[in-house]
């Protein structure tokens, strides 16, 4: 008798939590029917809708200067000199 109470217990558990997810609300997304606008500058791009904006950026260009902007000190010719 006391399997028959465990497997009527688990049975009803079972049951029981099956109930629960049928009945929960569906997780969805927000209405798509809103229009995201979107807005460029020099080097980035920023688009958004109610409730979320969009920043896509690109990094400036490295300007790179081994010696420092010294070179002419070691002999080279490279502003004409």
């Amino acid at each position: 008798m006391a399997i028959k109470n465990r497997l009527f217990a688990a049975l009803l558990a079972t049951a029981a939590a099956g109930a629960v997810l049928a009945t929960a609300p569906m997780a969805a997304a927000a209405d798509s029917g809103t229009q995201q606008t979107c807005s460029s500058a020099r080097s980035h791009t920023q688009c958004q809708s109610p409730g979320n904006v969009q920043i896509k950026t690109s990094p400036a260009p490295v300007k790179f200067h081994p010696y420092g902007g010294l070179d002419a000190l070691i002999g080279s010719n490279e502003h004409g000199r």
